[in-house]
């Protein structure tokens, strides 16, 4: 048969197709729907409906999803306003409700491909189970919203904040002492420290080797690290100092937005670390130049 006459032909099958996928989509939705209706009835307590949110009561911290954002997305997912994905989540410390608080953008894992109310019964129920979520590699932004509303002293969040540093980056949170060490390369131990000092924008880097004396690197890690949350920082210093000897490393501390902060960080390295001592002055010197 000529290929555009049977081309052709299966207009009519081709349309009924079409239709059908998105039946199945409908159906698979309701289906869903069971799934959402059956978690909130497991915890009617924890899952509340509010005059304007889905409100969770989680272990670690209460949790709002805006109703009206859902329901557009549902209604009409083409419309500009509706967004990509799941809507941004308040987060609340326990008991008490805030103002401008922080937002997290928690997208569950494993949810390419199924219906919208499977996600949602999903999220919420991860929200539920909300000391899990935090431990979960891939959710940055949701431990970043409760240290925001919590900080680094004892909180809910203190013990598993403190196992998440520990099984990621075998660091230490000390919350009395204020502070956060973990070991680096070439025997160095590193100290984030003033977690909870109001004069800092970030933290406090020193250093230390084989239990010896501390040595200052940085007051203040938002100039000499800039834009680095926790988690970012504890990735580079797990590699420090030994990742300066490399070309990822001098890329690292040669960004433009690190020019100034950045020098006083590797000078102080420097002096105190010969391999790389002759490295930073090579670099002085063809900036001199």
């Amino acid at each position: 048969m000529n290929p555009t006459v049977e081309w052709t032909n299966g207009r009519q099958n081709r349309k009924e197709e079409f239709l059908g996928n998105i039946e199945g989509v409908l159906r698979a939705n309701l289906v869903g729907l069971e799934f959402l209706s059956g978690v909130m009835n497991e915890f009617p307590n924890r899952i509340r409906i509010g005059r304007e949110n889905i409100i969770i009561l989680g272990e670690l911290a209460n949790y709002c999803i805006p109703i009206q954002k859902l329901i557009n997305t549902f209604t009409n997912p083409f419309e500009y306003s509706s967004g990509y994905g799941l809507p941004q989540v308040e987060v609340h410390p326990r008991h008490k409700w805030i103002k401008n608080e922080p937002r997290a953008c928690i997208q569950p894992a494993s949810q390419s491909g199924i219906p919208a109310t499977d996600s949602l019964a999903i999220l919420i129920n991860s929200l539920i189970a909300d000391r899990g979520l935090f431990s979960h590699s891939s959710q940055t932004s949701f431990r970043k919203a409760l240290l925001s509303i919590y900080g680094y002293t004892i909180s809910p969040i203190t013990d598993i904040f403190s196992s998440f540093l520990s099984e990621e980056f075998n660091a230490t949170l000390n919350p009395e002492k204020e502070e956060i060490t973990i070991p680096g390369t070439h025997g160095w131990t590193w100290h984030v420290s003033g977690l909870t000092d109001p004069e800092l924008r970030d933290f406090k880097l020193s250093s230390s080797i084989r239990g010896g004396a501390h040595r200052l690197h940085s007051l203040d890690t938002a100039y000499s690290v800039p834009y680095a949350s926790i988690e970012s920082l504890m990735i580079v210093l797990s590699k420090a100092p030994g990742f300066l000897l490399t070309e990822e490393g001098r890329e690292f501390l040669n960004r433009e937005s690190m020019i100034e902060g950045g020098i006083e960080l590797k000078e102080s390295i420097a002096k105190v670390w010969a391999p790389y001592r002759r490295i930073f002055n090579r670099e002085m010197a063809e900036i001199e130049d």
